[in-house]
């Protein structure tokens, strides 16, 4: 248990700038249901009334816990210096705040950079994808449904158009980011198989192919043994 009776999730610490504004937020819900925010954020200061500092101390000493509870090992040295759990938090303020808000500008950068690789699979481009959309809205970085799904059909390669026309011809109720995915991957495996059978043909046809110089089947003139003797006299 830790400070003021809370339990402590140490998969939730704060490691560094990227985590920072789900951090802030999840620490300051703690710190207000605890009765501890006003002394972090300042507003409640340390008593000129003698009779009342033990009391301040104890709550500021609770606060500082539960803060220092909550950040990885090597946050500690940054803050180390502190005396109080206001000094602590104004210095996380300083420390991650401006970093916070550039990873948000990084994140959405390369969100709005993303493009299907030539040599992706459909199932690696998703991954990607989702991966830095999860990371958008885990530091609240507003990105809905809709603006993930124009994202993905936009950046799609040319052999997808025909599938992208079907795609906004799907009832708008239907046209969720899962139903997406999940008809991409289907796509996917369509043309994969196309593919493959254009593959097969063109190499029966190539098998079938007459020389027209010794008139044997599976190679072209050009290719022909005789043909080349022939030239070389």
């Amino acid at each position: 248990m830790g400070a003021a009776g809370l339990s402590i999730d140490r998969r939730q610490l704060l490691e560094g700038a990227e985590g920072w504004t789900a951090w802030h937020f999840k620490i300051k819900v703690m710190l207000r249901a605890a009765g501890l925010l006003d002394i972090v954020d300042g507003t409640l200061k340390p008593p000129e009334d003698k009779s009342e500092i033990e009391k301040w101390e104890v709550k500021n000493a609770k606060a500082q816990n539960l803060i220092v509870m909550h950040v990885s090992e090597k946050i500690i040295p940054q803050i180390s210096n502190c005396q109080s759990a206001c000094e602590i938090w104004s210095k996380l303020l300083t420390i991650f705040e401006q970093k916070g808000e550039l990873s948000v500008h990084i994140l959405q950068q390369k969100f709005f950079a993303m493009r299907y690789e030539e040599n992706d699979s459909m199932s690696q481009y998703l991954s990607r994808f989702e991966g830095i959309l999860c990371k958008l809205r885990n530091i609240n970085a507003e990105v809905s449904d809709s603006m993930a799904i124009t994202k993905i059909t936009s950046s799609l390669p040319v052999q997808y158009q025909h599938f992208v026309s079907a795609w906004e011809s799907v009832p708008a109720d239907k046209r969720t980011l899962e139903e997406l995915t999940a008809r991409l991957l289907i796509e996917e495996q369509r043309f994969n198989s196309r593919k493959e059978e254009e593959e097969v043909t063109a190499f029966a046809a190539f098998k079938g192919r007459k020389c027209f110089k010794c008139g044997k089947i599976g190679h072209y003139k050009k290719d022909c043994s005789k043909f080349s003797n022939r030239q070389g006299l």
